[in-house]
């Protein structure tokens, strides 16, 4: 019985484990002004670089070097 629960206990662990890096490589989470919910991007590529970004405190220059994510707030209509 020990060895059941061991074995479920690790493969619950590991669906879990692919379950976050499938999400984090598909998806950007984008929080922007101030709401408390990110704005949910599919990501082009599969890649870990920018899959949260928080753009509340970025200047002009942010948004100039992040042109996939300004791409993103401009389609969103959203503003700072």
């Amino acid at each position: 019985m020990r060895a059941i629960r061991k074995f479920f206990a690790i493969f619950g662990f590991g669906a879990m484990a692919a379950a976050t890096i499938f999400v984090a490589l598909n998806y950007q989470f984008i929080f922007a002004g101030d709401q408390m919910l990110p704005y949910v991007e599919r990501k082009g590529e599969l890649t870990l670089e920018d899959t949260i970004v928080s753009t509340r405190s970025w200047g002009p220059m942010d948004y100039v070097s992040h042109p996939r994510i300004s791409a993103i707030l401009l389609k969103h209509k959203i503003k700072r």
